[in-house]
């Protein structure tokens, strides 16, 4: 079953999501340990951001979903290379508190892509069009 699954997340992944890297696009910090701090975790990301990007205002909002993960963005960056970039310096052990039992994953996210996965809210499925449309270029 767990294979019939993935496969079937995969399928849908496809048909949901399109890459668009010129699009404005948002860092995801998602905890799947919604019992964490979610509140802790926005303030600290918003720290971050004012000690490394003091020249821009990056917004950074906080949600939980569904009680199934909590849901973290960051941005608005003008383009998939811009968010890769905060996504890369941005280390969520050294900079949010109780990271290690919040069970974190990174991502960015287009702005079109955000709003289908805020209607689909299956991290599983985003996360394998991320693999194949973000990590695999690299």
């Amino acid at each position: 079953i767990p294979a019939l699954q993935i496969a079937e997340d995969t399928r849908i992944a496809e048909e949901l999501y399109t890459v668009d890297s010129l699009q404005p696009h948002f860092a995801l910090v998602v905890a799947e340990n919604v019992q964490a701090n979610m509140n802790q975790m926005v303030f600290d990301v918003i720290n971050y951001n004012l000690d490394n990007f003091t020249d821009k205002n990056y917004r950074t909002e906080g949600k939980v979903v569904d009680t199934d993960y909590i849901l973290i963005t960051v941005g608005t960056f003008e383009n998939a290379a811009e968010a890769d970039k905060w996504l890369s310096a941005f280390d969520p052990l050294a900079n949010i508190r109780g990271a290690e039992n919040a069970v974190i994953s990174l991502y960015i996210i287009s702005r079109d892509n955000l709003e289908k996965l805020t209607n689909d809210k299956n991290t599983t499925r985003y996360r394998i069009f991320y693999e194949t449309a973000y990590r695999s270029k690299k």
